[in-house]
């Protein structure tokens, strides 16, 4: 299966946008197709990818981008997203033929028998679509520099802007994934970060594994020492 359509390229990207350059920009279609299909199958994959900020451009194949903007405006509109719903949500945006028309989005599904594999998936489209904003940024700059009139400070300045925003915004996605893992990703239950709760055991005695630290709250306590096993911390 070859990497990318003959004769196609990412829309809105060379024609509007700086280019990559002479070479072909970072992606992986099996990565775009395989998330694509998962979000067909299963509508929790969408969610996530909108709880990750990935748009239509995080995609590098135009067909991929019209299908993720069609199955998010179902998401929208409370429709449920499978082939026939997509097919025709392409079909009322004009984006059917675009898309690879119905036979495509059955055959993405085809091809995927499971979304348990949707977060890698998802994570490499990222990456992906991270290096080519990179690629472009780097691609504009240099065109500037060749072609700048105004002084080099302003231009050093715009150019450290445009860096700066791919990497607040890689940040705050990664600050994002960061957060959900220690909330426990929504089951109320958080992630174990080495916090141990001091409990005792019935017994007095601290439990295998847990340890106690004793601070002195006041000048006699230092001279009696730490507080026995079962006995109140808060001595008289």
């Amino acid at each position: 299966m070859s990497d990318f359509p003959a004769g196609r390229t990412p829309r809105n990207r060379r024609d509007t946008q700086p280019n990559y350059g002479d070479r072909v920009p970072p992606h992986n279609l099996d990565a775009e197709r395989g998330l694509i299909a998962s979000i067909i199958i299963d509508g929790e994959t969408l969610q996530r990818c909108l709880s990750e900020k990935i748009t239509p451009d995080f995609f590098f194949d135009p067909k991929h981008q019209d299908i993720y903007a069609a199955s998010v405006k179902l998401s929208q509109e409370n429709t449920g997203i499978d082939e026939i719903t997509l097919t025709e949500q392409l079909r009322r945006d004009g984006r059917l033929d675009s898309a690879g028309g119905a036979a495509y989005v059955n055959e993405l599904t085809g091809q995927v028998a499971s979304s348990a594999h949707a977060p890698h998936w998802m994570v490499i489209v990222r990456e992906k679509h991270f290096l080519r904003c990179l690629i472009s940024t780097s691609v504009s700059t240099v065109e500037k520099a060749h072609s700048h009139t105004e002084g080099i400070d302003r231009l050093l300045e715009d150019v450290e802007q445009s860096f700066f925003r791919i990497s607040e915004s890689r940040i705050a996605e990664t600050s994002q994934q960061i957060d959900k893992h220690r909330r426990g990703d929504g089951d109320g239950r958080p992630h174990d970060r080495g916090e141990r709760p001091r409990a005792r055991r019935t017994d007095g005695l601290p439990r295998p594994g847990y340890v106690d630290l004793w601070f002195p709250e006041r000048p006699d306590d230092r001279r009696r020492g730490p507080p026995r096993h079962g006995e109140d911390v808060h001595r008289a």
